[in-house]
């Protein structure tokens, strides 16, 4: 029977005695450099603190506070989503140079890090650790990477304590991990590389959202839309009491901005017709019933598409490990009758920044894949292919929710926005003689903004490759 050996003293030091915590494979990691706690080579750790809706405050008069959504999966800060707590809140904060550690989160994602990269004023959650290091024993930067390897190597996965659907890395645990500890030359290199590899990446990303900007810029002018310039919000808009009859109260329904797109719609002299006129097929979702509570002989096994799945930059998502299968009953499967081509729309769920009604286009990939059905949050319609050809109709009905369409189409009742299905099947759909070529044209746009962001990938996944190989010294 293969055994492995266990020091008495790290037993006492961790407060571990249960195997898994010991077969998490740090040992590996100090073949080459001399494994070293982290607790010796940094100055100080400090949790931050929780603050309710109760305790939040506006970005006029708050401080952001770094959550663990804040930090991504590759090492780096993201602000795209943020809370603000009062600034006079008498509470630790970040400095250049701190790493911040998310100390608690699903088993899965606990333990990523991030360095704080600039003079900022930013407050930190309780599910953050921050970390100051000795800088004549160890580089920021080095040990943010290091933390990330382990995290990636899912070592804080198997020493994590688990609760409540939660696992977490206390202070006391994380001073107990043993990382490797080269000279500070090497440290230095092993940085280098990272930095170089995040720069080209980040160059590649840049150029990849450029593409996919151009794709909206490129089917208005095809169109012939101009976008009204961006104004200050109204606030206040006359409205004659005549328009309103038989119509919805929704002032964005009413706004200058929408009236103006819609009169260029309307008025273009490019052929026209409604989205329902159009219609051959009009399909409600089903969320299904959780796999040990159903019959197989009256239902199937599905992945069931969700709003979370609709990606705002491409199509479907379905390759997330987050993706949900339930048992959906056969006949209403048959009622749905995906198919190829089947536009798929958001009639519910957006947030307080996003607007309900992206659409998405089921693919032949997406269904050869999979045994597809969809939640009762999505709606489908089929157009018929002979009037309209299905990617175009899924490009352009996607283009008028960037730019606001939508926005006139909906309503908002306990913080969940809701699509009137009535108002977006009754919406104007352009159809230009040269549908396949502006179809053609963009998906060569998508194909090669895909290509760069899969090379972005790969250039910081070999970057990583090439320092766990100075690590290990693995060639």
């Amino acid at each position: 029977m293969e055994t492995n050996k266990v020091r008495i003293s790290n037993c006492i030091a961790t407060r571990r005695l249960d195997p898994i915590f010991y077969r998490c494979g740090i040992s590996r990691f100090g073949k080459v450099f001399k494994l070293t706690r982290v607790g010796l080579v940094v100055s100080s750790m400090q949790s931050g603190f929780a603050a309710g809706k109760e305790n939040q405050a506006t970005a006029k008069d708050g401080i952001i506070q770094v959550r663990p959504t804040n930090i991504d999966t590759e090492g780096e800060l993201i602000f795209d989503k943020y809370i603000y707590v009062p600034a006079d809140a008498n509470r630790p904060m970040l400095m250049k140079e701190d790493i911040v550690f998310n100390n608690t989160n699903s088993q899965e994602l606990v333990g990523k890090s991030a360095m704080i990269r600039e003079n900022k004023s930013l407050f930190f959650s309780n599910h953050i650790t921050r970390i100051r290091v000795n800088k004549s024993m160890i580089i920021p930067d080095y040990l943010c990477i290091i933390l990330n390897i382990y995290q990636r190597e899912k070592i804080f996965f198997s020493i994590c304590t688990n609760w409540n659907n939660q696992s977490g890395v206390n202070i006391e645990l994380l001073k107990s991990v043993e990382i490797p500890l080269p000279p500070l030359p090497t440290q230095q290199k092993i940085v280098d590389i990272y930095n170089k590899a995040k720069r080209e990446k980040q160059e590649k990303e840049k150029e990849s959202q450029r593409l996919l900007d151009e794709i909206e810029t490129y089917l208005l002018a095809q169109l012939g839309i101009e976008l009204p310039k961006e104004q200050q919000v109204e606030l206040m808009f006359k409205v004659k009491a005549s328009t309103l009859i038989g119509g919805r109260y929704n002032p964005f329904s009413y706004s200058a901005k929408t009236a103006m797109l819609q009169e260029f719609i309307t008025s273009s002299p490019i052929k026209k017709k409604r989205v329902n006129e159009m219609l051959v097929l009009s399909s409600a979702g089903d969320w299904g019933t959780d796999e040990d509570e159903a019959d197989v002989k009256d239902f199937i096994r599905c992945l069931v598409i969700r709003s979370t799945e609709f990606d705002n930059q491409y199509n479907l998502n379905l390759d997330s490990s987050r993706v949900k299968y339930r048992m959906v009953k056969r006949d209403k499967l048959e009622k749905m009758d995906l198919q190829e081509g089947d536009i798929l729309v958001e009639k519910s769920g957006g947030s307080e920044d996003q607007p309900v009604g992206r659409v998405a286009l089921l693919t032949s990939d997406m269904l050869q894949e999979n045994t597809l059905s969809y939640s009762n949050f999505i709606h489908k319609i089929r157009l018929d292919k002979a009037q309209v050809n299905p990617e175009y109709a899924f490009y352009f009905l996607r283009t008028m929710y960037r730019i606001g369409m939508t926005e006139s189409m909906q309503s908002q009742t306990n913080g969940i926005r809701n699509l009137s299905m009535p108002s977006f099947l009754k919406q104007y759909l352009l159809l230009p003689d040269n549908q396949e070529e502006i179809t053609e044209q963009i998906n060569h746009k998508y194909a090669q903004a895909r290509k760069n962001k899969e090379q972005a990938k790969r250039i910081i996944l070999e970057a990583k490759e090439q320092i766990e190989r100075i690590i290990l010294r693995r060639i």
